[in-house]
């Protein structure tokens, strides 16, 4: 049951996505007596790209391309408010970076989820271009090198929507290194299995109203999801669950080759992964040279009012963190002062 309840909170995470039917804002919301974010995507700001002619994924998306996305939530104080630009290859990112890389730079990837996209944060703030600026700080990292970090993150990722977003738009920049922010939830959230299953119940659920003014004065605003995820679960186990998501991680050797670093929280952390899905990334590690699990983060950064993502202030501790790892242990071409 308790794999059940965990499954079912961190699916709506990525809720929205799948409710493309108008604007969804992200509001906070109890259910199963927990405290629930749901990501702020809107129908314009989103598209399902065909690229892959290869690729069996149906449900595939991407924030679209060229776009500026002022958001205000209403679960944050009535002063806050962010703005997201996204470049012409559909990146959080302040400018276009060049697919032939020059000698003199080194190029990092970012892969992952809404903390790696930065999803309530300006542009400017989010941890990749908050890292690029401060490698690219000669007080800070003495080098000959311009350093590029390009990130490749969407909020509602799971590893095989990672993995598939590198494949399409990362490999091609030929980058030097890449780091996966990950988390227990990407692992669980099976985009593909679960969104004609939410599709599914929602329809039949919002038919009938009685229905839902009922799961709304419980507090529960999005039972498609959580019955979607039961019957996931039901059908493939956490055994099940986990295979999956070890095999889609698998085939990211089948686009990159080069140094990998998972970035995640300590073990002494309460969002620390689960040892079944340590043991994931460390038998990954163990089989495939060059691969490196940094697991430093603490919950000591600055949070949002939905107590998981960072502000700005907390993109910057993160940062610090992920810098010096990098720096101290030589995985980057930088000389410290």
């Amino acid at each position: 049951m308790r794999k059940i309840v965990f499954l079912c909170i961190v699916i709506l995470e990525i809720a929205t996505i799948s409710f493309l039917a108008g604007k969804i804002y992200l509001e906070r919301s109890q259910v199963l007596g927990e405290n629930v974010s749901i990501n702020p995507i809107l129908k314009d700001d989103v598209i399902f790209p065909n690229q892959d002619k290869e690729s069996n994924l149906k449900y595939f998306y991407e924030l679209a391309p060229n776009t500026i996305i002022n958001n205000k939530p209403t679960w944050l104080p009535s002063d806050y408010s962010y703005t997201i630009t996204t470049n012409t290859d559909n990146l959080n990112e302040r400018f276009d970076y060049s697919v032939e890389k020059n000698p003199d730079v080194f190029r990092i990837a970012t892969i992952g989820d809404s903390h790696t996209l930065g999803a309530y944060v300006n542009t400017k703030d989010n941890y990749p271009e908050r890292l690029e600026d401060m490698l690219n700080d000669n007080s800070l990292c003495k080098t000959s090198n311009k350093f590029e970090v390009i990130n490749l993150g969407v909020g509602g990722y799971d590893i095989e929507y990672a993995v598939h977003r590198f494949k399409v738009r990362g490999q091609k920049y030929n980058p030097d290194m890449v780091l996966w922010f990950i988390k227990n939830d990407d692992f669980s959230v099976l985009n593909e299995l679960i969104k004609p299953k939410i599709d599914q119940y929602r329809e039949e659920i919002s038919a009938d109203q009685a229905l839902l003014t009922q799961f709304q004065r419980e507090g529960i605003f999005s039972p498609w999801s959580i019955k979607a995820s039961q019957e996931l679960m039901a059908e493939l186990g956490e055994e099940g669950v986990l295979d999956y998501s070890k095999e889609a991680l698998w085939r990211m050797r089948d686009y990159y080759k080069g140094k990998l670093v998972f970035i995640t929280f300590s073990h002494s952390q309460k969002r620390a992964l689960e040892d079944s899905r340590l043991a994931i990334l460390q038998s990954f590690a163990k089989a495939i040279s060059h691969t490196y699990i940094y697991d430093g983060l603490t919950l000591s950064y600055d949070k949002l009012e939905d107590g998981s993502h960072p502000t700005g202030k907390g993109y910057a501790t993160i940062v610090g963190w992920v810098f010096d790892y990098l720096t101290q242990n030589g995985f980057v071409p930088c000389r410290l002062p």
